[in-house]
């Protein structure tokens, strides 16, 4: 990716005139947290990485359209005075201070804060934030992910004018998106003649089918490269051209996934389409090749209607508002040449006769704008770096003294969380009571022979093994022969650690030693066991089981797996009594929308091991208030009890064998 002539000059100049010391307050502010280096493969990308794409985003340009948009508000203060009445002059005083000090706070990397203003998003956002530091998140520009830092800083901008009462409905961006858009409508000309030339929309005008599939792909092809037009990475250039044509004729190589076909097929099948929404990025270009695409989709396509789901406030300095969007159409149906103008006036009647809504829902934020920032590096984690398929297959660089910890990843929902597949996960076991034929906690596999899980699970029935068995290669409750692995072992002995207290759940752990010896295959074997030189906090566990999906629901049929944060043992102690934090007997974990509930008891709380790339048991699930209501929960800390459990083994069974990294 290029830097702009424009934008590098700009950003040079205002550093040359920043006062001395001011400057050096920046250096000295991000020689502590740059990193001379690229992101790691498993780290989240971030500005603090210089050899990143994040870095020269936050270095250099989000710095300049700071910048143009102080400048923008002092150089126009006669017109936006003359626009939003004699009041919003003292707030462009304010308003230019305090971007000039979120320009400071992003160059210096000065911690997030919460937002104040009565806009339906701030809690939101806030909740976020808090959930954040609550984990022990970096919470700056350089440090936190790059894509919630960038939306962070453009929200705050929001901020500014949402607390001003005459400048809050202000568009900071819409002096940069104007001359953007006549030039693009101008850089559409050739485009639009040749669409007319080949009569592509003249209604009188036979397509067939292949030459509508054709059309179809060429042109939402002609939107996905028209998105290169996005003046968040130019940093507010305004002096910028593109060629569509071009772009499709030669790029078509450069497309990394291309569904174009499946998409054409389906828009195309048997049954037209009702509805096509299609949610709006960028202005000018990409906006106007957009409209191009909607207005195909109705007249060649059968859609019934074209939805345009635009953002609900300045965004990203380009990205289309409703305002933007109505100002594309008002400019192209005024235009001096007829071929611009006819696509202006039928692009404006398709919107007055109801073919094309124009949606701005406020409760739209949560998804377009709010769960892209927030949300999408928890699903990568939950999807990708949690649940690779190589777990496993492709040995980490250190090895495990026995097989264990590997999962089944053929790839296809605990509260929150998510079905797993058929013995996806061959550690899991469950514990099922035989006088009322039910599944009542979860276990880990460890040994051949043994079993650990929760101590309160068993206590009841501590004097009675009989009355439980273990089940291993189970999924499905409710089927039966669903896995050939699937099977039933009679308990010989429970040992619950000697020190269990019910009252705080403390030294919440048991060994179960089964009467006869596992069979182990690809698809039911032992977890990994942790060695002590884990580093859990910060980090995300695997939580399995089969306990209730709500707090007043059914337990789940079928076995569940979801992702819970690691966050340090104080804020479990804010909320528990007789949590110890000076002894590392439990293992805190939160998450705002998931969580472990009742009969997922004993379940383990498993750890990837990146020098393994291998599964670790590190805790087991224990206790905590209610499912998923916004409170921390507490697990016992395996590695605190790995003496006692192995001293467990040899006096149940000798030859129990537990895994582990090597050293």
């Amino acid at each position: 990716m290029t830097r702009s002539k424009d934008s590098t000059i700009t950003f040079e100049i205002k550093a040359e005139v920043e006062p001395k010391g001011e400057q050096k307050q920046i250096e000295e502010s991000l020689m502590k947290v740059l990193e001379d280096v690229g992101p790691p493969p498993s780290a989240p990308l971030a500005a603090k990485y210089k050899r990143s794409f994040a870095f020269p985003s936050m270095n250099e340009r989000v710095p300049v359209i700071i910048t143009k948009i102080i400048d923008y508000i002092a150089r126009d203060k006669k017109n936006i005075i003359q626009n939003f009445g004699e009041n919003a002059e003292e707030e462009i005083k304010s308003v230019i201070g305090e971007i000039s000090q979120l320009k400071n706070h992003l160059q210096t990397a000065k911690c997030f804060e919460e937002f104040s203003s009565d806009s339906p998003d701030s809690e939101l956002w806030n909740s976020e934030i808090r959930n954040r530091k609550l984990k022990g998140d970096p919470l700056n520009y350089y440090e936190s992910d790059w894509l919630f830092s960038e939306c962070y800083l453009y929200r705050r901008v929001k901020e500014i004018f949402a607390t001003k009462k005459s400048l809050c409905n202000l568009d900071p961006f819409s002096y940069q998106k104007l001359p953007v858009l006549s030039q693009s409508i101008e850089d559409l000309g050739p485009h639009l003649r040749r669409l007319i030339e080949r009569k592509v929309f003249d209604g009188d005008h036979q397509l067939s089918p292949s030459d509508i599939k054709t059309n179809l792909s060429y042109l939402i092809k002609c939107s996905l490269w028209a998105n290169r037009l996005d003046m968040s990475l130019s940093g507010g250039n305004t002096d910028v051209t593109l060629d569509v044509i071009d772009l499709v004729n030669n790029w078509d190589s450069n497309i990394l996934v291309d569904h174009t076909d499946q998409v054409s097929s389906v828009i195309l099948g048997k049954d037209p389409l009702d509805v096509v929404d299609l949610v709006t990025d960028n202005g000018a270009i990409e906006l106007l090749n957009d409209l191009i695409l909607a207005d195909f989709l109705v007249t060649r396509c059968g859609v019934k209607k074209v939805h345009f789901r635009v953002k609900p406030m300045f965004w990203y300095v380009s990205d289309v508002t409703q305002q933007d969007f109505h100002l594309t159409l008002d400019t192209i149906s005024r235009h001096s040449l007829d071929h611009y103008k006819f696509f202006g006036k039928r692009w404006r009647s398709f919107v007055d006769q109801g073919t094309w809504p124009v949606l701005m829902k406020l409760d739209e934020m949560r998804v377009w704008i709010l769960l892209v920032c927030l949300l999408v590096a928890a699903l990568g984690e939950d999807d990708v770096s949690e649940d690779s398929s190589e777990h496993g297959v492709v040995k980490g660089p250190k090895g495990t003294n026995c097989r264990c910890g590997w999962a089944n990843k053929d790839d296809r929902r605990i509260v929150g969380g998510k079905e797993t597949r058929v013995n996806e996960y061959p550690m899991m076991a469950g514990l099922f009571y035989t006088p009322r034929k039910v599944l009542f906690c979860g276990a880990t596999v460890i040994t051949r022979w043994h079993v650990v899980t929760a101590a309160h699970c068993v206590e009841p029935v501590l004097h009675v093994p009989e009355d439980v068995q273990i089940v291993l290669g189970e999924h499905d409750q409710s089927k039966v022969d669903e896995s050939p692995y699937t099977k039933v072992y009679r308990v010989k002995e429970i040992v619950n650690h000697p020190e269990y207290f019910l009252v705080g759940h403390r030294n919440d752990i048991s060994v179960i030693l089964s009467e006869t010896r596992f069979e182990f295959n690809d698809f039911v074997g032992p977890a990994c066991m942790p060695t002590g030189a884990e580093e859990i906090v910060g980090s995300k566990l695997k939580v399995l089981g089969w306990g209730r999906l709500s707090i007043d629901g059914p337990a789940s049929t079928v076995l569940m797996k979801v992702n819970l944060n690691v966050v340090p043992i104080e804020q479990c102690a804010k909320v528990y009594d007789r949590v110890n934090t000076t002894e590392a007997k439990q293992v805190c974990t939160h998450h705002p929308s998931k969580d472990a509930c009742q009969g997922d008891s004993g379940g383990p709380l498993l750890w990837l091991d990146r020098e393994t790339n291998r599964y670790t048991l590190v805790a087991a699930v224990s206790h905590g208030i209610g499912c998923a209501e916004g409170h921390p929960a507490v697990n016992t800390n395996i590695i605190y009890y790995i003496d006692w459990i192995q001293k467990t083994i040899r006096e149940t069974k000798p030859e129990g064998r537990i895994c582990k990294k090597k050293d």
